[in-house]
């Protein structure tokens, strides 16, 4: 025999002065008490009707609700199986005890997912989304059910007053709901409760008021000459920069990450052949002469990296991650001396030559759809961004046609 109910269980009190919502369950005669992640006021609490007593507190009726739907089901299914129902084998059933629907928790399950599978940047983008969240909330726990379109207009209003930007906002809600699809699929939240905006919930939150327009920056024509005739015999300390630096023009913009990971053995019959860490896409570069100069000067720097960025300490995704990190913040800030030097308009960083090689080409008259091939992009909207601004010297030059 098992019966259940609903109570607010005031001899408790929270933080906050509210009290804990539990499930009251009769298994035998026995009394336990499970939580149900809920809490509420006194005056928010209907005693005979075991639910919130204000519309406003619709998701959280509707939480109480499938919690109820969940606990007449496992007895159900425990009477028609012949299942002895006990305290040990309702529990076991009972996935609301399961600390992962909680969002916290979920998104530590779903960072120790990453990290196991090497993802350390996307690791790294759920901790960021997860760090923001309770930055905002300032509890330790938070239901899905909490999360509704007008909490996250409370979490953006929140974030941009702390200066956040409108990309980085973005950035955090892209993981967070990446998460909450995630407990969809696990069963912690419903479709019914989703906060953003798609095709079936025209009223959720939505996330394009925060993209921001990409503004790709890419050297001039006189610029780029300048840079190629960059003279270091006065400043060694910048031949290596220099010479990675034109490696990435040359091998059609190739990305500062996929330089790192490239290997010896990834040169042969006089091309360079790399997948791409990004996209996991196979590239092919034929060796120009430059590239060719360039390979010959990182020989023998080390046995197995073409350059001198990982070595054999750099073993686990999360080392090469922090390695890639640091190694590309100092070559930046070497890239942007060699621009000061040269008085080159924009601020050099590896980015920036990558742009710099897409205009080119399509200053040249290549077409689009070459060059988002070159460049290893998804798709050739991805390509127009790059190429959506040129540089003030093709603008002013219309004037000549006046």
């Amino acid at each position: 025999m098992a019966t259940y109910s609903f109570i607010l269980y005031t001899s408790k009190i929270l933080a906050d002065g509210s009290h804990p919502i539990m499930l009251r369950m009769y298994i035998n005669k026995k009394r336990s008490y499970y939580g149900t992640r809920l809490s509420a006021m006194e005056n928010e609490w209907d005693k005979k009707q075991e639910r919130f007593i204000n519309k406003k507190y619709r998701n959280k009726n509707d939480a109480l609700e499938r919690i109820r739907i969940d606990v007449s089901d496992i007895l159900l299914h425990m009477r028609i199986n012949k299942i002895p129902i006990t305290k040990n084998s309702f529990e076991q059933k009972f996935k609301y005890q399961d600390k992962n629907a909680d969002v916290f928790a979920l998104f530590d399950k779903k960072i120790a997912q990453l990290n196991t599978a090497g993802k350390i940047g996307n690791m790294n983008a759920y901790k960021n989304s997860k760090a923001a969240l309770k930055s905002f909330v300032n509890k330790k726990t938070l239901l899905f059910s909490d999360v509704t379109p007008s909490f996250l207009i409370e979490f953006e209003t929140f974030m941009l007053g702390k200066g956040c930007k409108s990309g980085g906002l973005a950035a955090y809600l892209r993981s967070f709901r990446a998460l909450f699809n995630f407990a969809i699929q696990q069963g912690f939240a419903t479709r019914e409760n989703y906060p953003f905006k798609n095709q079936c919930n025209s009223s959720g939150y939505d996330m394009a008021k925060l993209k921001v327009g990409y503004n790709p920056k890419a050297m001039s024509e006189a610029d780029i000459e300048k840079f190629k005739n960059f003279s270091f015999s006065n400043k060694p300390e910048l031949e290596d920069t220099f010479k990675i630096a034109l490696f990435i023009y040359y091998a059609r913009g190739i990305n500062f990450a996929d330089i790192a990971h490239l290997k010896w053995e990834n040169i042969y019959s006089n091309r360079i052949n790399y997948i791409r860490q990004k996209t996991h896409k196979s590239y092919s570069v034929k060796i120009s002469d430059v590239l060719d100069s360039i390979l010959d000067h990182f020989k023998g720097t080390d046995p197995i990296y073409v350059f001198p960025i990982f070595n054999d300490f750099h073993k686990t995704e999360i080392q090469k991650y922090n390695r890639l990190k640091k190694v590309r913040k100092d070559f930046n800030k070497k890239l942007q001396k060699i621009g000061e030097s040269l008085e080159i308009e924009v601020e050099l960083t590896s980015y920036v030559l990558r742009h710099s090689f897409a205009t080119t080409l399509k200053r040249k008259g290549g077409s689009i759809a070459l060059i988002s091939e070159a460049m290893g992009h998804q798709n050739v909207e991805i390509t127009n961004a790059y190429l959506k601004s040129f540089g003030d010297d093709e603008v002013d030059a219309l004037d000549d046609l006046l």
